[in-house]
């Protein structure tokens, strides 16, 4: 097989719809898809393996200190465990969303921090506000910002100490101060 030029691209992975979500997990990128409803890992040659499949749409990925996998159900606003071969329903989220939810990210305590769209994107509503939501360790949800518009594609820095949120209707990046005790959070800031 020839080399591939530097400048060239060539696929990962193919026959995807909608991949997001990347998360390196044990020597593999995890992601879901929600249109194919499933979670895929692909390892570092590209060697695609269908994890599990969610009801509802998978869309942010995390795992806990205890090793469970929580992927966020969008259509259904729930947040889900995996532990072993059984997928479990650990938080509703419906009642405090403005639309699906989409994208998570979870801190080194494993408390798990999610966004929603805010409206019925499907529908062709208008973007608004909406809240970014934190459950617990103890699964119990909290608003843990409100105002945003979109949150989506959220990263805490490798320090623990600042949670950045990318709003994705209003093209900015939020990033906030976090409790290292409650997982609160503080100095809200672009």
């Amino acid at each position: 097989m020839a080399a591939t030029p530097m400048n060239e691209l060539t696929p990962f992975v193919e026959g995807l719809c909608f991949a997001e979500a990347p998360r390196w997990h044990a020597g593999r990128l995890w992601f879901s898809d929600f249109f194919h409803a499933q979670v895929f890992s692909a390892g570092e040659q590209g060697d695609l393996r269908a994890e599990f499949a969610v009801p509802g749409s998978p869309s942010g990925l995390g795992w806990r200190p205890d090793g469970s996998l929580l992927v966020v159900s969008m259509h259904n606003r729930c947040l889900l465990a995996l532990r072993g071969d059984v997928l479990d329903t650990v938080a509703d989220l419906s009642s405090l969303t403005g639309g699906h939810c989409n994208d998570m990210v979870v801190d080194a305590q494993g408390r798990a921090y999610v966004g929603n769209f805010g409206f019925d994107l499907y529908a062709g509503d208008a973007p608004r506000p909406t809240r970014l939501l934190r459950a617990g360790v103890d699964n119990r949800v909290h608003v843990a910002a409100d105002n945003l518009t979109f949150p989506n594609g959220m990263a805490i820095t490798p320090d623990g100490c600042t949670l950045i949120v990318a709003e994705t209707h209003a093209n900015r990046l939020t990033a906030f101060d976090v409790d290292p005790t409650t997982g609160g959070l503080s100095a809200r800031r672009l």
